[in-house]
C-alpha cells in the first residue's frame, strides 16, 4: 500500500477518532448550480472510467447518483451503475422500496445487488485479512471495502459520503430556523443561542454531549478538549462552515486511506459532496443555508429525484451489519490484551462490546485488540 497511508496515533486508537483540521483545501469556483456542479465534479473525477456508485437508498448516495446520471446523459457517456450491499436477515438495513425508486426514478437499467453475510463484519474473514495485510487503518470499515472495490476494478467508485455534514445541523442553522420562527421558545431558541455564544460557553456544552466510559478520565478529558477545539472553530457563516467539514482531520484521512486501498484495485475512489466545487455552488445559491435537511434536498435535488426520498426521515442502521458474531465471538473470549491500558479501562470497554449496541468509537479498539492476538499465535495458527 502507499506510504500516503495515514495510520492512527495509539491515542486515536483509544478515542476512535481522529481530531485537528488541516489546512484548508483548494478553492474551486463554481458557476453552475449545485446539482449543474455535482455533475461537473462527477465528469471531473470520473474521466473516461466506468461510473459506480456506493448506493444504500439513503438521501445522499441517492443524491451522488442522480448526478452521476445527469453527467453522463451530458456527455453521451455510459450510464453509472449502482452497486448496493443486501444483508439478509438485517432487517434494519432494508432500503429496497426507496433503492427501487431512486433507479426506476432515473430510468436505470443496470443495478448490482450483492448479498453480504459476514464480508462486513468488523472481525469478519474480509476484514481479518485486510487487518493482517494493511495492519490498523481509519476509519476501522475500511477494512470490509475490498468485495467492493474487487467487483468496481478499474472503475471510478462514488460515495455519498459528507451528506450528513452538508445538509445537516451546520452551526448557522438553529440561528436561521429561530429567525424564521422568532417566536419560538424552548430547545430551539436555546440552540440558536447556543451558535452563537461565545467559545467558552459552546465549550462548556459540548463536553456534557460526549460520553467514553472506557477511557481514563485524563484520556477522556484530553479528547473532549480537542474535539471542542475543532467544533468551537466552526464558522457560522455558510459557506464557511461547508469548508470547516472538508477540513477535519476524520474526514482527510479517510479519503486519503480509501483511495490507497483503491489504487490496489486500479480504481478511483471520490466523494463528490464533499468536493470543493460543489460546496462553492451550495454556498453561492444558498449563502444562509438550510433550516431544515429536507429544504436543502428539495433545494437542490427537486425534480432530480422522487420528493418522497428527499423528504423522508428515516435511515437505515448498519451497527449489526459491521458488528456481527465474529465480532461478538472475540468479545466474549476475549483477555484484555491487546489494548493501551494507561489510556483504556478494559473492564469498562468489555461491557462496552458486549452491550446490545456497540459503541462505534471502540471499532479501532477491537481491532487493534484482535491483532494483538494474532502476533502471539503461531504462524501457522494465524494464518
Amino acid at each position: 500500500m502507499s506510504r500516503d497511508t495515514y495510520r492512527p496515533t495509539t491515542h486515536e486508537i483509544a478515542w476512535g477518532w481522529l481530531p485537528g483540521l488541516v489546512a484548508p483545501p483548494a478553492h474551486r469556483q463554481a458557476t453552475a448550480r449545485p446539482i449543474g456542479a455535482l455533475a461537473h465534479v462527477v465528469a471531473r473525477t470520473a474521466g473516461d472510467r466506468q461510473v459506480f456508485v456506493a448506493f444504500s437508498g439513503g438521501r445522499d448516495s441517492s443524491a451522488v447518483l442522480a448526478a452521476a446520471t445527469h453527467a453522463a446523459h451530458l456527455a453521451g457517456t455510459r450510464a453509472p451503475i449502482p452497486v448496493t450491499f443486501v444483508y439478509p436477515g438485517v432487517p434494519e438495513t432494508d432500503e429496497s422500496a426507496w433503492q427501487r425508486s431512486v433507479v426506476d426514478h432515473l430510468g436505470l437499467q443496470e443495478w448490482w445487488r450483492l448479498p453480504v453475510t459476514v464480508e462486513h463484519d468488523l472481525l469478519g474473514p474480509v476484514a481479518q485479512a485486510s487487518l493482517r495485510r494493511h495492519g490498523l487503518l481509519w476509519p476501522a470499515t475500511l477494512h470490509t471495502h475490498e468485495p467492493l472495490l474487487e467487483r468496481c476494478a478499474g472503475g471510478a467508485i462514488l460515495t455519498g459520503e459528507g451528506g450528513d455534514e452538508v445538509f445537516g445541523d451546520r452551526r448557522l442553522r438553529p440561528v436561521r430556523r429561530t429567525a424564521r420562527h422568532p417566536l419560538a421558545a424552548g430547545s430551539p431558541r436555546r440552540a440558536a443561542l447556543a451558535a452563537v455564544s461565545p467559545a467558552r460557553s459552546r465549550r462548556r456544552h459540548l463536553r456534557m454531549t460526549v460520553a467514553l466510559p472506557w477511557l481514563r478520565p485524563a484520556v477522556y478529558d484530553d479528547l473532549v478538549e480537542r474535539v471542542c477545539t475543532d467544533d468551537v472553530a466552526e464558522p457560522l457563516a455558510f459557506g464557511a462552515s461547508l469548508r470547516w467539514v472538508a477540513r477535519r482531520r476524520s474526514v482527510t484521512e479517510f479519503r486519503r486511506n480509501y483511495s490507497a486501498l483503491a489504487a490496489e484495485h486500479e480504481a478511483t475512489v471520490s466523494h463528490p459532496l464533499l468536493d470543493p466545487e460543489f460546496l462553492d455552488a451550495l454556498a453561492r445559491h444558498h449563502p444562509t443555508g438550510f433550516s431544515s435537511r429536507t429544504e436543502g434536498m428539495r433545494a437542490v435535488f427537486a425534480g432530480a429525484l422522487p420528493d418522497a426520498l428527499l423528504a423522508r426521515t428515516s435511515k437505515a442502521t448498519f451497527t449489526h451489519a459491521f458488528l456481527g458474531e465474529a465480532t461478538r465471538e472475540f468479545a466474549r473470549r476475549w483477555d484484555g490484551s491487546g489494548v493501551p491500558h494507561d489510556l483504556v479501562d478494559a473492564d469498562a470497554l468489555r461491557r462496552a462490546w458486549l452491550s446490545a449496541r456497540v459503541p462505534g468509537p471502540t471499532s479501532l479498539l477491537l481491532q487493534s485488540a484482535w491483532l494483538a492476538g494474532q502476533a502471539c499465535l503461531p504462524a501457522e495458527e494465524a494464518a
